[in-house]
Parts: structure tokens; sequence; C-alpha cells
């Protein structure tokens, strides 16, 4: 999964996403979660705590460009190393 890439004029509010093994991109407008526009695109990432930041099965790794601050969900559920290498938990972030 890589995160917002420059290619060509994107807007602030516009990002374009690719999400892998599926090699599908995803063109996001506004403050869309990783998870929300995953399931906006019939890309299934499994939410087991209903969106809600309490598990780690939504959990993403950013591999390319700067991977978002980590939310306060991510530094309690995710270790150190995983947040430096780049995961996050695809419901908590935009």
């Amino acid at each position: 999964m890589t995160g917002g890439e420059g290619r060509g004029h994107v807007e602030a509010t516009e990002a374009r996403i690719r999400f892998l093994p599926d090699d599908r991109e995803v063109v996001v407008r506004g403050e869309r979660t990783f998870l929300e526009a995953a399931h906006a695109a019939g890309i299934d990432i499994t939410a087991t705590c209903g969106r809600r930041g309490r598990c780690t099965s939504c959990r993403i790794k950013i591999l390319r460009g700067a991977a978002p601050p980590p939310s306060l969900s991510d530094k309690l559920l995710l270790s150190e190393e995983e947040l430096r290498e780049g995961y996050r938990l695809s419901c908590q972030t935009p």
C-alpha cells in the first residue's frame, strides 16, 4: 500500500493511494480514512472492532511517501518499531 504520490497536479484535498496486493489506485477526496477509501473502492480490509481503533485487524503499512503521524490508537496498539516502519490503523488514518 502506498501513500499519496505526486503524479501530475493533485489538489490539497485529493490523494492517490495504491492498494497492494490488489494493485488498485484510488483517488481520495476530503478527509476519508484509508479504510473508508478501500471499502468505497471495493477493496476488503477487515476491521473487527467496527472502525473504533481498538484492535489491529485493519493494520496497514505505508510503503511509499511519508506515513501520516500516528493517531492515539496507533500509539496504544502498535509497537514503536511498527510505527517507525510505517504501520498505521487504516480506520484511524486519513
